[in-house]
């Protein structure tokens, strides 16, 4: 939910970049979609406060859709001037948007000037990360390495802070409630909670 839009729901692409909402009183309803078929490609989809989030690495932008009452049916708007996003292929949003570059680099591109995230990772640097989650109430950026079966935490300026290990093998997805000091991963059709530790 946001300022234009008054219930949160889960928001589900086809194939076919159609969209579709499920909500649990509802159920399953399609979506107005502006000009999805004119994006360069699709890495990455995101909702931050009401709007709907594109990360296009071809076309080297992240596309905002505002809510209209069909859905998205609103003239999409670029929020990059000049960002190179080659290799890039999912996102997190805070108000920042952090894009995961070559499956080993975070960077900081908006609203601020881009900024690079580094750090010293004891002589083993991200090389095949998947996923990064961040939210505007979380205090860190969470990179999701599955083969390395670990998950790197970092400062929202950028620092490298430490690694939690042992997450399950063959995880896709990350989800991280720092309040409630979880952390959710998926593993095929299973969900694993991992305590997020002090």
């Amino acid at each position: 939910p946001g300022p234009q839009r008054r219930q949160g729901g889960l928001l589900i692409f086809d194939d076919k970049r159609n969209l579709m909402e499920y909500i649990p009183s509802g159920g399953l309803r399609p979506l107005s979609l502006r000009g999805a078929a004119e994006w360069g490609s699709f890495s990455d989809a995101l909702g931050y406060e009401g709007s709907l989030y594109i990360l296009d690495p071809l076309a080297h932008q992240v596309w905002r859709y505002q809510p209209t009452d069909s859905g998205y049916d609103s003239e999409r708007r670029g929020r990059l001037d000049g960002v190179r996003l080659d290799g890039a292929q999912a996102m997190a949003i805070d108000g920042n948007i952090y894009v995961l570059v070559d499956s080993s680099r975070i960077r900081r591109v908006v609203p601020n000037p881009p900024l690079e995230f580094q750090g010293d990772y004891l002589g083993d640097p991200p090389t095949d990360a998947t996923r990064i989650f961040t939210s505007s109430v979380a205090q860190k950026v969470y990179l999701l390495e599955p083969a390395k079966r670990r998950i790197l935490v970092f400062t929202k300026e950028g620092r490298y802070e430490r690694q939690l290990a042992n997450t399950p093998a063959g995880v896709t997805s990350l989800f991280v409630d720092e309040g409630e000091r979880r952390i959710l991963v998926t593993e095929g059709s299973r969900l694993h909670q991992i305590a997020l530790p002090p």
